[in-house]
């Protein structure tokens, strides 16, 4: 394994790892009446059951883990990524009645136009719905204007997906968006709550 095949699969790993802690958070905050899963639904999934056996509430939950956190930018490939995930798993999910879609992720969204809408997306909708269609025109331009042997834009197949959704789609897609972004380590996190929970160092 030579040097660059040796940091691409620490960064992989590191990825699972965060992935791993991000679920025994929420396992170690779970109620009685819910049910977690780990790459099946999604990355990870918490599901709130009635008595009748029926999903009341459905969480999904993206982890995205950055070696250099950063900002979550407008043309951030996680994000586009994580958009394009699930407007094709919301189809197929079992039946529920309410979904939320959660992008969990080690990087704080900047306050560049569409990060700024995602931060109350039900407030703004349309002004979403219109920027997808305006960023995915963009990047049409600017590709179609490249050499060839140009590098592609790697978000230009996830945009894509986004944009040619319908607007129901993508208004369902929106309305159960979440960040989950925060500077606290989740290793942190996971010690504050064992700390909640009474069980000792």
């Amino acid at each position: 394994m030579n040097h660059s095949d040796k940091v691409a699969a620490d960064k992989s790993s590191l990825g699972f790892e965060f992935q791993d802690l991000v679920f025994v958070e929420k396992l170690i905050r779970l109620s009685p009446a819910q049910s977690l899963g780990l790459e099946k639904l999604d990355d990870i999934h918490v599901a709130t059951e009635t008595q009748d056996g029926d999903i009341e509430d459905l969480v999904l939950i993206q982890v995205k883990h950055s070696v250099a956190p950063g900002n979550v930018t407008d043309r951030d490939i996680d994000l586009w990524k994580t958009l394009a995930n699930w407007l094709g798993i919301i189809p197929g999910l079992p039946s529920h009645r309410k979904l939320t879609l959660q992008l969990y992720t080690n990087k704080t969204p900047n306050n560049q136009p569409f990060v700024s809408l995602l931060k109350a997306p039900r407030k703004n909708l349309q002004a979403i719905i219109t920027h997808v269609r305006d960023t995915h025109k963009a990047i049409e331009i600017a590709e179609a204007q490249k050499k060839p042997g140009d590098a592609v834009n790697p978000i230009a197949k996830y945009v894509s997906v986004v944009a040619k959704a319908t607007d129901e789609s993508l208004k369902q897609l929106f309305e159960c968006f979440e960040f989950h972004s925060d500077n606290t380590s989740v290793l942190q996190r996971l010690a504050d709550r064992l700390l909640e929970v009474a069980i000792p160092n």
